[in-house]
Parts: structure tokens; sequence; C-alpha cells
């Protein structure tokens, strides 16, 4: 049997920014292109913020899209565009980023994201950088991860911004967005805008 998942169509006025949020997040990294529109948007109201998760769903919190309006939230699809196309989902799982360890990574990754899109001058909203985990500027997703992990390294501030969690996904009834062959879990990567 094959899960399927019915999702509720943006309203006329969320749609129209959403894809003009869309639009200019594709305009801006054309590169992305391709990859900001296979996103698949799922509105969860009162998430606070967007994420995707490894089959390439937007979950978005429209009022809170609403709030940083066109230009940051094309920012923030551009950041959750990265989380895809950077692979984050199955490169957090090799470097064993689950459970707990996965706020880590996912902080980790953001920070890697968010330098290169503060540098192009996107317009992100709170982003979270390499020096608020007390990490120099330009490094990988894994070398901030493994800061994070030490229980030596100095983190500066502590990023204040939402955790991330997907558990309650509609194609997931059990609750820890696993497949049957696959059981590790998979909280998602969460926008650090």
């Amino acid at each position: 049997m094959v899960a399927t998942t019915r999702l509720e169509p943006l309203n006329a006025a969320d749609a129209e920014l959403f894809a003009a949020a869309r639009l200019r997040a594709a305009r801006s990294q054309p590169y992305l292109a391709t990859a900001l529109f296979a996103m698949v948007p799922v509105v969860r109201p009162g998430f606070g913020t967007f994420a995707v998760d490894r089959y390439w769903r937007v979950y978005l919190d429209m009022d809170q899209a609403r709030e940083w309006g066109v230009a940051a939230t094309a920012a923030v699809l551009v950041h959750e565009a990265h989380h895809l196309v950077r692979g984050h989902h199955e490169r957090a799982r090799r470097v064993g980023a689950t459970g707990e360890r996965h706020r880590d990574w996912n902080l980790a990754a953001d920070a890697a994201i968010n330098d290169d899109l503060v540098d192009d001058g996107l317009d992100l909203p709170d982003p979270v950088l390499p020096h608020h985990l007390g990490c120099r500027r330009g490094g990988f997703e894994e070398v901030y991860y493994r800061a994070l992990r030490d229980p030596h390294h100095h983190r500066p501030e502590r990023p204040r911004r939402p955790v991330v969690d997907l558990s309650d996904d509609p194609d997931d009834p059990d609750g820890d967005d696993c497949d049957a062959d696959d059981p590790e879990p998979d909280p998602g990567c969460g926008s650090g805008s």
C-alpha cells in the first residue's frame, strides 16, 4: 500500500506571496531554480519557520512569511533549497546526527548556508552564522558540527531559534519519520534564518 498525503492548497493571498517569493528566490540564485520549483509546499500554521524534509517538501508557516515579507521569504526559500542540494539529510546521517544530535547538525548546516547567503546579499531574518557557533567563516557543515559536539568548544552565543520537528508528518503514521528499511529518524532541516 502506498501512503499519500492530502495537501491543503494555499489560499489565494498566500499562494500569491509564495509564488512571488519563489520567483524572487529563483531570480536571485538562478542555478537553484529547478530545486526551488521542485519543492512541494506544505502549510504548517503555527510552525514559526520554514523547513524541508528529504522528500523535497517545504513546510511553511504563512503567518511567518507574511511577517517576513517577500524578500526575506525568498531568502528563506533559497536557504531551504540549499539544505536539499547540499544533501544535508544524508550528510547528517553519515555523521550520526540523529535524535538529540540533530539540532547541532542543523545549526552547523544553517551556519554554513547562511555564511554564503549573507555574502550574496540575501535578506535573511536573524540568520545563524558561524561566529554564533564560535567558528570561523567559510567552514564546512561537518567542521561546524564537530565543533558543536566538542565539550571543550566555546560557543559565544546560543542561537535563538525554533526547534524544527517534523514528527507529525501525515506520511509517517508511526511518527518516527523512518522508512521500514531506514531505522534512523530524520527530523528535517529547518530554517536557521
